[in-house]
């Protein structure tokens, strides 16, 4: 997850989308979330010495996946006690 100084443009999510890894792209206001099992390889190609993104990047996130994430995913609910 990136939180960027402005909204990334099209091309830019586009340039993300491409990039090896990555299974999904989600875009909210100046908020990037890109999906993958390759997070350390995506960073490396969104902040490296040629990054994609023009916008300056304020934050990274790397949020790890746990079951109940992918129930979620899978069900659109929530687990209950």
């Amino acid at each position: 997850e990136l939180r960027l100084a402005e909204s990334p443009e099209g091309a830019e999510v586009a340039a993300v989308e491409r990039i090896d890894g990555v299974l999904k792209v989600e875009v909210a206001g100046n908020e990037l979330r890109a999906f993958t099992a390759r997070a350390q390889g995506v960073l490396a190609k969104l902040c490296g010495t040629t990054p994609l993104l023009t916008r300056p990047i304020i934050t990274t996130k790397v949020t790890p996946i746990t079951l109940e994430n992918v129930f979620i995913e899978l069900t659109g609910k929530d687990l209950r006690d």
